[in-house]
């Protein structure tokens, strides 16, 4: 059986007493028609109201399409900060090789859609000369990258209205119109149904990854001190289990001395790669993180992750990191932002790392999930049957 409280990775457990590329990998799989519903669509996949950004989404044709008709699936989808005028010309290349590991063998053929939020103004219309800069900032990185910019759609009023300047490859000037609302767009009913409504902003994102359970977290805290007077009262398995209870089936909450022994065994770094082998096969295989004995009594206290499940597992997560000491969060945050970045969720894998490097700047596997974001690697498959083969892993930090 394992055992906590050994094996912490360097940089893990502290001493008790800018401009972010954010992809948006594996959408849930959707159906819309036309540049005027995916602008409905957008907020759904990022999980808030973007502003002042560029989403570029990358599709690849399917047999059926023709000319100004195109039938394709979305390859890849990534949100980047409006950059101020001057540094347009930069753009293409800090996105050049992002989008390249988020089509990874798909560039072949695809097409490039660009959504822009929130335009520099000129005398209440987009600036003239920042939108000619991202055209053609636009326009570089489809050149370098092997893509075509089939459209460039900008909105404003808070994602309350939308125009093309560029549709199906043709220069297009018509009016502004409305945003198609949630009813409007059967996909975009269908995420709000699954309990995807975005929420208001980035901010709001980030302050729900943040929230604390201040008086959970000093219960826990106790529990903490009471079990370093006896360390060797901690089960494993009872923690695992409790653990593996709570996230996938979100019952029963753990108590506090169940969220301490959870809090400190997650700190064994082992431990916490056998738990992401278990819920995201397809980044570890749990046969390789831990001896034969050992993977198939830790698969016995920690089911898969539930098929069809993308937020509330997350949100169990997140809520348990609440609610131990702020400095015992960083496993529990980084484990919550590589389930996130597996499903899709890029936004909330992004500040939960961002967090989990918050609480401690030196904990290695959020600095490791922290790279891969930023450079767009493709995620692996929540859940996914398979697992990557490679060199021993074992304590991969």
């Amino acid at each position: 059986m394992l055992r906590g409280m050994t094996n912490h990775e360097p940089g893990g457990r502290s001493p008790r007493p800018q401009h972010r590329i954010h992809p948006v990998p594996d959408a849930p799989v959707v159906a819309v028609r036309g540049m005027s519903q995916v602008t409905a669509l957008v907020p759904h996949l990022l999980g808030y109201r973007p502003d002042h950004s560029l989403v570029v989404l990358a599709t690849t044709p399917e047999p059926g399409s023709r000319r100004g008709v195109t039938w394709g699936a979305v390859a890849m989808t990534m949100r980047v900060d409006l950059p101020p005028e001057p540094e347009l010309v930069n753009l293409a290349h800090s996105l050049a090789d992002p989008v390249r590991r988020g089509l990874g063998e798909r560039a072949d053929g695809a097409l490039a859609h660009a959504v822009v939020y929130d335009l520099p103004e000129t005398g209440g219309e987009p600036s003239p000369d920042y939108l000619a800069g991202l055209r053609a900032a636009l326009h570089l990185l489809c050149d370098q990258v092997g893509l075509t910019l089939h459209d460039v759609i900008l909105v404003r009023d808070g994602g309350r209205q939308h125009r093309p300047v560029l549709l199906a490859t043709e220069e297009v000037r018509p009016a502004w119109a409305p945003v198609p609302g949630a009813a409007d767009v059967p996909a975009v009913a269908d995420l709000v149904l699954q309990g995807r409504s975005p929420l208001g902003s980035r901010e709001e994102v980030a302050a729900r990854v943040r929230r604390r359970d201040e008086r959970a977290s000093a219960a826990t805290s106790l529990a903490v001190d009471i079990l370093s007077l006896a360390p060797g009262r901690l089960d494993d398995g009872v923690a695992l289990a409790g653990l593996g209870a709570w996230v996938v089936h979100g019952e029963p909450e753990p108590g506090a001395r169940e969220r301490a022994w959870i809090a400190v065994l997650l700190h064994d770094k082992t431990v916490r790669d056998a738990v992401l082998a278990r819920w995201i096969p397809d980044l570890f295989d749990l046969t390789e993180v831990l001896p034969p004995g050992e993977a198939a009594d830790l698969a016995r206290h920690v089911p898969p992750w539930p098929a069809g499940e993308r937020t509330a597992p997350v949100e169990r997560l997140l809520t348990l990191a609440g609610q131990v000491p702020l400095d015992l969060a960083a496993p529990l945050l980084t484990i919550a932002g590589f389930c996130s970045w597996a499903q899709g969720e890029g936004t909330v894998a992004v500040e939960a790392c961002a967090h989990a490097l918050e609480v401690d700047p030196d904990y290695r596997m959020a600095q490791l999930l922290d790279r891969g974001l930023a450079t767009g690697l493709r995620p692996p498959a929540l859940g996914g049957a398979g697992a990557s083969r490679g060199a021993d892993r074992r304590g991969v930090a």
